[in-house]
């Protein structure tokens, strides 16, 4: 057995040739992940070889899978994910018929998967296809592997249906199809029901595709009779459907899986209410159902889950009447998005039950929050008005004698504007006329603008998702911008379309909840080191360097 735990390998950058005698003779594990090799993956031969575990997964190796890895006829843990990889899986990779576990994904390899898979792999229990650009049909052939039990084919191009003897998988516990292309079949959204027969599934995300239709009868128990089927969906815990075009009533039997812990299915068009059946799910920690079609009230037992400690998302819909009182039994919340609703009434004091949640804007002087003792305000910095028992700072422009002086304030502020427009078209018509004197470009450079960040405070930052000392950059997406998350969806999908070896390789895609309590999106990318293409393209000097101009 051969690791790597110090990272001597790193130094050199690549795998030593000389370790060939050893691969292909004697060794059994070779284990050489989370180092910062940059080079291929040597061309080891496997003839007599006793290598059974080959792992270099998180590193920075580049070019093509070797085809010779093909004849190492007793490996059965084969993982190179998490690297920069590029071109097609080998067909002789697919010799390999003692495999576990295939795990190739956060590369950029693509072309179809083999139709055959499930025959080639008969003994495989894990399959970790995501984040790549393969495209194809989803093999019909899966369901052969049987004792198959992680999938994972998200963020690629896979198109046409799911296949539904998919059900067929008996010891599947995970299962992620999310970001891809797929499409509903003639038989709708069948392979749902087909799923009903893993009883061991955990995790089923199918989210942003492009599947319709209505949730399966068998599934949705629409009569109000609980087909046999959905009672062998005890041990799932995640179901995310988010981001399809899935319409339809809510299935009130999604109450009697009891194990959820996250159920998703905002971004659809959903219809009717939201069922009082989702109190059942004590263990329930977020549940988004924002931007559909959904009306009625709000039942006061699903908002009043005090498991609820994540996220309650109905944003975006057509829900009426009050907030119920129950709101603050959710006490450890940290996210609860209820606008663009038409909901009535007056905030309930209990939502101060609440510590968790940030509140922020003006507190209300009537009913239940003219009595300090009835509300508590702890942990809510940005509240303003009130009582003046609450000692909160005033709202801006809030009493009657500002907004008596709104009107003088409008005119000073036009006349203010309008001399900054007179002023900024005499210094363009000035700017113009000396055009040919000028440099092209002020801007400071990208080091002087973006600080480097050390490995310590990237680890502490991250904590510790990186390693290697490695240089990133991350782009964080404002998500109070209007349609920010079609913004973001829109980016993951064109990222998991456009590859090439030219182009910035991304890291990893973050979407999560902060420390604050509040959603968070960011992707992460390789850092450029020779700064960025506007740079190149316009070229401009450091503006301490250059000469100063007499305006007179």
């Amino acid at each position: 057995m051969i690791e790597d735990p110090l990272g001597i390998m790193s130094s050199c950058g690549r795998i030593p040739d000389e370790l060939r005698y050893l691969v292909e003779r004697e060794l059994i594990a070779f284990v050489v992940e989370r180092n910062n090799l940059t080079r291929g993956i040597p061309n080891w031969s496997g003839n007599g070889s006793s290598l059974v575990n080959l792992e270099s997964q998180q590193n920075n190796l580049r070019g093509r899978i070797p085809t010779e890895l093909g004849s190492i006829s007793r490996l059965e843990f084969l993982h190179i994910g998490f690297n920069k990889l590029t071109g097609r899986i080998p067909s002789s990779i697919y010799n390999l018929t003692s495999l576990l576990s295939l795990a190739v994904n956060r590369n950029n390899l693509h072309g179809e998967i083999p139709l055959e898979i499930g025959n080639y792999f008969p003994h495989l229990q894990f399959l970790f296809l995501g984040e790549n650009r393969f495209s194809g049909q989803v093999p019909h052939s899966l369901p052969n592997a049987t004792r198959l039990g992680e999938l994972y084919l998200e963020f690629n191009s896979f198109t046409e249906s799911v296949p539904t003897n998919i059900g067929n998988l008996m010891d599947l516990t995970k299962i992620s199809f999310s970001v891809n292309q797929l499409q509903t079949g003639l038989d709708g959204l069948s392979f749902l029901t087909a799923l009903t027969n893993c009883t061991k599934l955990k995790y089923l995300d199918f989210g942003y595709n492009k599947l319709r239709g209505e949730i399966p009868a068998s599934i949705a128990c629409i009569s109000g009779e609980i087909p046999h089927g959905i009672r062998k969906l005890q041990n799932l815990t995640y179901l995310y459907l988010w981001g399809n075009s899935i319409s339809g009533a809510i299935p009130s039997s999604l109450g009697i899986i009891t194990q959820l812990l996250r159920l998703s299915l905002r971004y659809n068009q959903l219809e009717g209410d939201i069922l009082l059946s989702l109190g059942r799910c004590r263990q329930l920690q977020a549940l988004a159902l924002s931007n559909n079609n959904l009306n009625g009230t709000i039942p006061k037992e699903v908002i009043g889950l005090s498991c609820l400690s994540l996220h309650f998302g109905v944003a975006g819909n057509s829900l009426i009447g009050p907030l119920p009182l129950e709101v603050g039994n959710m006490s450890q919340i940290v996210q609860v998005d209820l606008s663009h609703n038409r909901l009535t009434g007056e905030i309930p004091s209990t939502l101060f039950q609440c510590p968790m949640l940030n509140l922020e804007g003006e507190v209300p002087q009537e009913g239940i929050f003219r009595d300090m003792k009835c509300i508590s305000i702890m942990r809510n910095k940005e509240l303003c008005g009130g009582i003046k028992e609450l000692g909160l700072p005033a709202c801006k422009v809030h009493d009657k004698k500002k907004r008596r002086k709104l009107p003088k304030l409008k005119i000073s502020i036009a006349v203010t504007i309008s001399f900054l427009i007179m002023l900024t078209c005499f210094v363009a018509i000035l700017y113009g006329r000396r055009k040919s004197t000028m440099r092209p470009s002020l801007a400071l450079p990208t080091n002087e603008r973006f600080p480097k960040v050390s490995y310590a405070k990237l680890c502490q930052a991250t904590n510790e998702i990186l390693d290697g000392n490695r240089l990133v950059t991350v782009k964080v997406l404002n998500l109070n911008q209007k349609g920010a998350f079609k913004s973001f969806l829109a980016e993951c999908e064109t990222l998991r379309n456009v590859r090439h070896q030219n182009l910035v390789n991304i890291i990893i895609v973050c979407s999560l909840i902060n420390f604050k309590g509040a959603e968070f999106k960011a992707l992460v990318y390789d850092l450029m080191g020779n700064g960025s293409l506007e740079w190149w393209l316009h070229p401009s000097e450091n503006p301490l360097d250059m000469p100063k101009l007499n305006l007179n």
